[in-house]
This record gives structure tokens, C-alpha cells and sequence, in this order.
């Protein structure tokens, strides 16, 4: 087979300097500081983060040119993990400024993958795309960036982005670090057939008031299709959008016009968040990534995290056993079996409202007759062997 090659992108190798401002797209902007000091990521100030465009050809296509926009610190030293983007239907790289400079600002090297744009996209090429670059951009990228991409790798994606992106997980297997959605799609072939096959970590960012990919027929079915045996976490926004992951002023705002809930600059502080704390556990091995992701899904009251972890808190030198509720999907009676070591449940609506506290004391079921039907979630929390605190979530469906 001819080996793989790579050129320049025809726009040249000339990198600009990007300082992020929300809403503008010019080569002088600002990063958001609401972007970058997260409870995940420390930092000090903005960063500057270096362009530089690039085509990678995927040979064993017929010569299929990958054209990628690379944003990376300048100022590194050593490689950084590869973070992938996928963008979403009708929507391009340059649609991502704003959560691409956070990654970048945490340690990252990201491509934003810039096939599959138009109105009749190729949902399995944009997914292999995807993966052909997180699997080769390593060796193959050169310029201010030869050397200093290492193996490891996630793919992102919004939307039909994330949809490839599980497309793209399955076709890599156990070679990815991790994948993350926002707000994911169904695809054609199939990313929810697609979804038992994915090893890595998995994350679903989804808004509750996404009206282009609802929650319960796109995002919850893509995360339950999952491998339960792989550490996955799905994390609802309330009042969360569609179109709040990509920049202001794109072609998905068109879709969701007169949209009135969560700010875009507060939906994006949450996904750079969890986003820069999944990657930064699973790609960095930082000991301080997980307890900044589950503590922003407990202090912050717009978020409700379900997590399905073996490593549920790296903060106690053991893990709650697991606790379980059924039925699942409840109508009148959930029943709890929960471990000896657990202190209080508390049961929160995909909204954040506060529905219910148990406490071991109580009997192990709760009747949830009279709840509106939707989506809930169980947190509980528990007493490690040492004092520690450890926490799990689950979560439930009512129906009528």
C-alpha cells in the first residue's frame, strides 16, 4: 500500500496568532476568561494560541484529501495529546474559536476537521476523517508542529460531529483515549449501532432545551447504546441549547432563531469544563481531573452528571459499591439497594429542581407516582474506609 502523505493546505503554512474574542472572527481576539478559568483547568490569564492549516491524504480512500485546522500553544516544549473536532451539518472549523482556545489553554493540541461541510455530507467519510486524523497526524504533520504531537488522542464532535465521532471511536477501537459529544446526532450508517463497539471513556454534553437534537430520541438513546462495561458520563445542562457549543453568529443559529435559554457564554463555561477535565483524567492522567469534573457536576446547579465509572472518585482509596434502582423505567415505585457505606441520596429532575432526599434510615423505595414523567437523577453519596467522601449517580426515566 502507498504510504500515507501529507502536504500544506493550499491557504500555506503561515501561522497567525489567535487571541480569542467571543463573537468575533478576526486573526486578534481574546480568549473568554469564562472559558479558561474553570474549576478544571488553572490558569492565569489568556492564552495564545498559534493557527497553522494542514491536509493530511488518506491513501487507502483513493487519495482522499483531510484538510485540518491545527491551534496549538506555541510556547510548549514537550508533545500534547491530539484533540479531534467535528464540526456539525452545514457548519465548518472556524465555527469552534471560542471551547478550541479552552482546550488548547489546558495542554492540548487541536484539529478541527474541515470535511464534510456541505448539504449532503457523508456521515461514515467525515467519521473516518476523524479518525485518520487522531491515528496519523502524530507522524505526519510537520511545520511549527512536527514532533510535538504526541500518540494519544480524543475525538469531539457537535452534532452530526458527534455522531462521526462515534463512528470514528468504533473504527479505532482501543487506540483512543476518549470521545466526547456535544449534543451528538444519529448518522447514516448508524453511530448508535456503532456505539457498542467504542473502548474509549465516553461523554454526552446535552442541553435539555435542544429542540434540533432532543435529548430523549438523540442524546440519551447514543449514550445508553454504549458498552456499559467502558467508563461513560452524561451530562445534562438545563436550559442547555443546541447550538451553545459552537461560536455566536453560525449557521446553526438560524435553526434554534429565538432561542431564550441558557446564555451561550454560561453553556460553554460548563463544556469547557467537564469537557478539559474528561480529557485531562483520561488523556494526562491528571489526579486532579476527576474530582474537578464530579465537583462541578455537585456544586453547579445547572448541571446533573450521571456517572457509570469503575474509577467513581479518585478522592477515597476505594469506590461506592455500586448502587443500583429499579425499575427502569419507573411509573409508581423505584426500589433502592444501596451499599452499607452510603450517607443520603438526593434525586434531582433534568431541570435541577430538588425532588427528593432518603436517608438510610428510610425505607429502600420512594414512590415517584406523582412525578411529571421525564429524565431524574440519583446522586448518591457515601463514607469511604478513611473519611473520604465518595460519590455516585444514576439515572431514571418515569413515564406516565
Amino acid at each position: 500500500m502507498v504510504p500515507n502523505q501529507h502536504r500544506p493546505h493550499p491557504k500555506g503554512m503561515t501561522a497567525l496568532f489567535l487571541h480569542y474574542v467571543r463573537d468575533m472572527k478576526s486573526a486578534a481576539c481574546t480568549a473568554p476568561l469564562a472559558l479558561l478559568l474553570t474549576a478544571s483547568v488553572l490558569l492565569t490569564g489568556p492564552v495564545h494560541a498559534q493557527q497553522m492549516n494542514w491536509v493530511l491524504v488518506d491513501e487507502a480512500r483513493g487519495g482522499r484529501e483531510i484538510p485540518i485546522d491545527l491551534r496549538f500553544d506555541p510556547s510548549m516544549q514537550v508533545a500534547r495529546p491530539l484533540v479531534v473536532i467535528g464540526h456539525g451539518f452545514a457548519m465548518t472549523s472556524g465555527d469552534y474559536d471560542d471551547l478550541s482556545a479552552a482546550i488548547v489553554g489546558a495542554g492540548f493540541n487541536v484539529a478541527l476537521v474541515d470535511t464534510e461541510s456541505g448539504l449532503a455530507p457523508s456521515h461514515e467519510d467525515f467519521g473516518l476523517d476523524l479518525a485518520f486524523v487522531a491515528t496519523h497526524a502524530a507522524q505526519e504533520v510537520g511545520g511549527d508542529l512536527g514532533g510535538l504531537i504526541s500518540g494519544n488522542s480524543a475525538l469531539v464532535g457537535h452534532s452530526m460531529g458527534g455522531g462521526a465521532a462515534w463512528l470514528g471511536a468504533a473504527e479505532m477501537g482501543g487506540n483512543l483515549g476518549a470521545v466526547v459529544g456535544w449534543a451528538p446526532a444519529e448518522t447514516n450508517p448508524s453511530a448508535l449501532a456503532a456505539a457498542a463497539s467504542i473502548e474509549a471513556p465516553a461523554l454526552v454534553i446535552s442541553g435539555t432545551a435542544d429542540a434540533i437534537t432532543p435529548q430523549a430520541t438523540q442524546h440519551l438513546p447514543l449514550f445508553d447504546a454504549l458498552d456499559p462495561d467502558i467508563c461513560r458520563a452524561f451530562a445534562s445542562l438545563e436550559e442547555g441549547g443546541h447550538c451553545g457549543f459552537a461560536d455566536s453568529g453560525t449557521l446553526c443559529d438560524f435553526g434554534e432563531f429565538g432561542f431564550s435559554g441558557m446564555p451561550r457564554a454560561t453553556q460553554q463555561f460548563h463544556t469547557a469544563a467537564l469537557t478539559i477535565a474528561w480529557l485531562q483524567h483520561h488523556l494526562l492522567a491528571d489526579p486532579t481531573a476527576w474530582m474537578a469534573f464530579e465537583n462541578h457536576g455537585e456544586t453547579e446547579a445547572a448541571v446533573n452528571l450521571d456517572i457509570a465509572c469503575s474509577n467513581l472518585s479518585l478522592t477515597g482509596e476505594m469506590a461506592i459499591q455500586r448502587a443500583t434502582c429499579h425499575p427502569n423505567p419507573v411509573r409508581e415505585t423505584l426500589f433502592l439497594e444501596v451499599p452499607a457505606n452510603t450517607d443520603a441520596i438526593t434525586i434531582r429532575s433534568s431541570d435541577g429542581r430538588i425532588m427528593h432526599h432518603w436517608h438510610p434510615q428510610q425505607p429502600p423505595h420512594i414512590d415517584v407516582a406523582t412525578w411529571p414523567p421525564g429524565v431524574y437523577f440519583l446522586a448518591l453519596e457515601g463514607t469511604g474506609q478513611a473519611g473520604h467522601k465518595l460519590c455516585q449517580t444514576l439515572r431514571f426515566i418515569k413515564t406516565p
